[in-house]
C-alpha cells in the first residue's frame, strides 16, 4: 500500500530556508502536540537549525507534564532577532495559539495540522484533516528527507499518534498505513509498551 500524505514541495522548501525556527502550538496542548513540537524540534536541530519550542499551557493533562520544562512560555525580544521563521503545529488558526501568536505575527510562517478550520493563515501550509494525527505528518515529513527519527523522535511520534487516536481504537477500515508508520516507529526503538503506561 502505497504511504499517503507526502508533504507538498513549499514545506520541506520552508524548512531549509532558515538556521533559527520557533515552533509553536494550541493552547492547552495533548499528547500530539506537545510531541509534533518535540520531534519536528529536534529533527531541525540534527539538521543543524537553532530552535526554541513554545507553549502557553497549561500542562493539566497527566501524560504530557514531564515534557512542560521542555517548553517556553513567552517570547523574548531576541527570538525575534535575525528574522526566524515560525512552525505552528496542530493548529489550523492563529487563535488557538493564544497571546504567544501576537509576538509572531512578521515572520514567516508553516502551519502544519490534522484539523482544518476557521481564518486560513501561513506562508506555507499542509492541513490534512484526513491524517490521524500532526505526528504522523511530521514522520512522513522526517522520512521524506529521507531520514530515519531518532530512538527519541520515534518515542515522541508514536506516543502523539497513540493519544490522538485513542491508541488506535478510533481507527477505521483502510487505516493500514498508519500500522505501516507505527512498524517503522518501533524498529527504531519505539516502545507501544511504554507509550501505553505514559
Amino acid at each position: 500500500m502505497a504511504e499517503p500524505y507526502r508533504p507538498p514541495e513549499d514545506v520541506p522548501s520552508f524548512l531549509k530556508r532558515c538556521q533559527r525556527y520557533l515552533l509553536f502550538g494550541h493552547v492547552e496542548p495533548d499528547g500530539d502536540c506537545v510531541a509534533s513540537q518535540l520531534a519536528l524540534g529536534s529533527f531541525l536541530k540534527r539538521r543543524g537549525a537553532e530552535v526554541s519550542v513554545f507553549s502557553e499551557g497549561p500542562f493539566d493533562r497527566p501524560e504530557i507534564k514531564p515534557f512542560e520544562g521542555r517548553f517556553r512560555d513567552r517570547v523574548e525580544a531576541a527570538d525575534l532577532e535575525g528574522a526566524p521563521a515560525a512552525v505552528i503545529l496542530d493548529c489550523s488558526t492563529p487563535d488557538r495559539i493564544g497571546g504567544l501568536g501576537n509576538s509572531i505575527r512578521e515572520l514567516r510562517t508553516l502551519v502544519s495540522d490534522h484539523h482544518a478550520s476557521g481564518e486560513n493563515f501561513g506562508d506555507a501550509r499542509w492541513v490534512v484533516p484526513e491524517a490521524p494525527s500532526v505526528t504522523y505528518l511530521i514522520q512522513r515529513l522526517i522520512e521524506e528527507w529521507p531520514e530515519r527519527p531518532t530512538q527519541e523522535e520515534a518515542e515522541l511520534l508514536l506516543f502523539g499518534l497513540a493519544r490522538d487516536t485513542g491508541f488506535f481504537r478510533h481507527l477505521v477500515e483502510n487505516s493500514g498505513f498508519v500500522f505501516d508508520a507505527v512498524a517503522r516507529l518501533v524498529d527504531r526503538g519505539a516502545s507501544p509498551r511504554r507509550t501505553y503506561r505514559m
